[in-house]
């Protein structure tokens, strides 16, 4: 890791064209000053560029070795396919909320975080925090937008993956740990438990949420709870018991890639393995309190 020369910051800065927000994909043109600001660091690792609106220089070291981290079991659990080389992330870091607004533009006032597949605006957690607070924020909101990044990359930005997986996923990791487990904590835990006992219907219905079905307002939390549970199954419950199922995150993504259709590459899921077989196992899973901690001790081997 290295500091940036601000000639190199002006080379590696983007202008901004399509950005999606933390937890909610949105289509949006950010506005020209965002590609203004004066960037007071710029720091440079293996797999991205910071830009940091902040004299913590020190703060932000972490946070960046945090992500690198992060990056290594985004590519463990999800390797690039042959021939394909993910694109370096560019990461931007605001000091104040005024700052990262005015970089993104007032309609994401709600967002933590936006990305446009390759660059991601992190805003500072609301309220004054201590360091390790506000380093254990930004770092949760960068491992959740890292892996959007990094998936679309994968998929070398040519489809768009089911919310069921891109969701799910995003929130799994932000819960990695530098030992490479994921950790979640016991509240979140508490509450995905709870997600899957209030969950009704047909698992393959949900996995077919669009856009719009999955951020309905009556049932957005449990849809992001419910992804959220699922996919730590597959990742790690599943893995952790060495179960079939463990191989769909992997098989999807070369679904997608090969078909470049979310639904299409479902449905040939759904042909591969036993969807209603899934759904009693995730339950299954999640009733018990063994197989969940079994799960927190994984670690998925190179």
């Amino acid at each position: 890791m290295r500091y940036l020369t601000q000639q190199q910051i002006s080379k590696f800065h983007p202008a901004v064209y399509l950005c999606t927000a933390v937890l909610l994909l949105l289509c949006s043109t950010l506005p020209a000053q965002a590609a203004k600001k004066v960037w007071t660091r710029g720091l440079k690792s293996r797999n991205y560029n910071f830009y940091i609106y902040d004299s913590r220089k020190s703060l932000f070291r972490k946070v960046l070795n945090n992500l690198e981290n992060a990056r290594s079991q985004f590519e463990l659990f999800l390797p690039p396919p042959p021939g394909v080389v993910p694109e370096r992330g560019i990461v931007n870091i605001y000091r104040t909320r005024q700052q990262y607004l005015s970089a993104v533009g007032k309609e994401f006032s709600w967002s933590s975080g936006v990305w446009n597949g390759k660059t991601l605006e992190i805003s500072p957690p609301p309220g004054e925090s201590s360091r390790n607070a506000y380093r254990k924020y930004t770092s949760t909101v960068i491992y959740h937008e890292g892996f959007h990044q990094y998936l679309a990359s994968i998929l070398e930005n040519k489809v768009m993956p089911g919310m069921w997986f891109n969701e799910g996923s995003a929130q799994v990791f932000e819960d990695i740990q530098n030992s490479g487990n994921i950790a979640i904590p016991r509240k979140k835990e508490n509450e995905l438990v709870k997600a899957v006992r209030m969950f009704h219907g047909d698992l393959y219905t949900f996995m077919k949420k669009d856009y719009k079905q999955f951020y309905e307002a009556k049932n957005r939390n449990l849809n992001y709870r419910f992804a959220n549970a699922l996919m730590f199954y597959l990742y790690v419950g599943a893995a952790s018991e060495n179960s079939p199922f463990a191989k769909i995150p992997v098989r999807y993504v070369h679904l997608l890639r090969r078909y470049r259709d979310q639904f299409k590459a479902l449905n040939v899921l759904k042909k591969e393995f036993d969807l209603k077989q899934l759904e009693r196992e995730l339950r299954a899973f999640w009733s018990s309190t063994s197989r969940i901690n079994r799960a927190r001790r994984y670690r998925k081997q190179p």
